[in-house]
């Protein structure tokens, strides 16, 4: 994860200013001076201060003891003239306190939150404010945004940063999230929850517990593939599609869903074109068959996963569907490179005319065999077109120079 910044600080000393003052006996010579502060004509011994700001001003003996002194810069003010403990001088160039407010008295901590953008914290507030999780800064309660965990955030920091699917809190630190899937899950959830079968999310709540052991999101499950009327009609739509781009019909062939013992005992077998497709298990790393093209020979058909998410199912579909015209126009390929690129590609065509982004991001970013397999005639189809792939097909295997795509 991308932590958000710690705000650069720095610790601002405030210091009282000693005044000058000269203590001065007073004579006719002065005669006419009146205090600044009680407004009195000065008798006797006065002193004259000069504040910081370069104004000066006498001050009658009297005034000097008992006034009110400056919390800043030290210099005595008529009482009631500022509502801090501060001369009116300081009071107008004062900084103020961004959480409780008040006038800063005392040493104080500068956060720079951004260009330009500073965050003034007293002392007394560095200490007791709430803090955020996420960069350390002390605010005020109204700024902070708390979490079931407790943890507090600001809002600054909340928008930069990623929460959990399952827990909903902000992530601090480590975080999991899966290729070709949105959101992103702190590692007590990841590890806690059973994941996916078909997505591999961490699922807080399982929408579906089936009886061959899948457990699927809820996400998946919504979309998923119930029976084979939806099925059907997904490949009805795939199918003038696919035509066109190979130029020769699809004979019909026959769809059905089954569950997962189903799909991989037929796999097992050995009935099919040389291969399926196939997506990796987010728990544990071994590779699960999502559907394939049975070949019998006499029979023929298309076994698709039962709840198999829709995206999944228009590239699995649209991949055996590539595998039933394999079998149909040249069976006796049996090249695997030759055999699945041809049916990833295929897939890919499909995929982007129909506007099944996640399929097809998903199917040009595999790094797994499937993966380079593409890419071999996707770089087939980038020099030869769409013949120099089909003159693959014919031929049943890969021209040399295209061997070391990886």
């Amino acid at each position: 994860m991308g932590f958000p910044a710690f705000p650069r600080h720095i610790l601002c000393l405030r210091l009282p200013i000693l005044a000058v003052a000269f203590a001065l006996l007073g004579t006719a010579a002065f005669a006419g001076k009146n205090c600044a502060l009680c407004n009195r004509a000065i008798q006797g011994q006065y002193a004259v201060y000069k504040h910081p700001g370069g104004r000066s001003f006498d001050v009658c003996r009297t005034c000097a003891n008992s006034a009110p002194k400056c919390a800043l810069c030290g210099v005595p003010y008529r009482a009631g003239s500022s509502s801090a403990p501060l001369c009116p001088d300081c009071r107008r160039t004062a900084h103020t306190c961004d959480v409780c407010e008040r006038v800063i008295t005392s040493s104080y901590r500068e956060f720079r939150l951004a260009p330009g953008v500073t965050h003034r914290v007293c002392e007394a507030c560095e200490r007791t404010a709430g803090k955020c999780a996420g960069c350390g800064v002390p605010y005020k309660a109204t700024s902070l945004k708390v979490f079931p965990n407790g943890q507090s955030w600001c809002a600054a920091c909340l928008a930069k940063s990623r929460v959990c699917e399952s827990c909903r809190n902000p992530i601090v630190g480590t975080y999991y999230s899966l290729h070709f899937q949105e959101g992103a899950w702190c590692g007590d959830c990841f590890h806690r929850y059973e994941k996916c079968h078909f997505c591999g999310r961490s699922m807080d709540t399982i929408s579906a517990n089936l009886p061959d052991g899948r457990k699927i999101c809820r996400t998946c499950f919504a979309t998923g593939l119930r029976g084979e009327t939806r099925a059907r009609a997904i490949a009805a739509t795939i199918t003038p599609t696919l035509e066109g781009i190979l130029g020769r019909g699809l004979p019909p062939v026959p769809i059905r869903i089954v569950d997962a013992n189903e799909l991989s005992a037929t796999f097992a077998s050995g009935h099919k074109l040389d291969g399926a497709e196939e997506n990796s298990s987010i728990e544990d790393g071994h590779l699960t068959e999502l559907g394939l093209f049975y070949n019998g020979g006499k029979k023929r058909e298309i076994l698709l996963l039962d709840f198999l998410p829709e995206d999944m199912a228009w590239e699995t579909l649209a991949h055996e569907m590539a595998h039933a015209w394999q079998a149909e126009y040249y069976p006796g390929c049996e090249d695997w490179t030759v055999v699945e690129g041809f049916a990833q590609w295929v897939a890919d065509k499909v995929c982007d005319q129909h506007g099944r982004r996640s399929g097809l991001q998903k199917l040009r970013e595999r790094r797994d065999g499937y993966g380079r397999a593409y890419r071999i005639m996707a770089a087939i189809e980038a020099r030869d077109g769409v013949a120099g792939v089909l003159e693959t097909m014919r031929l049943g295997r890969i021209p040399g120079e295209f061997r070391a795509i990886e």
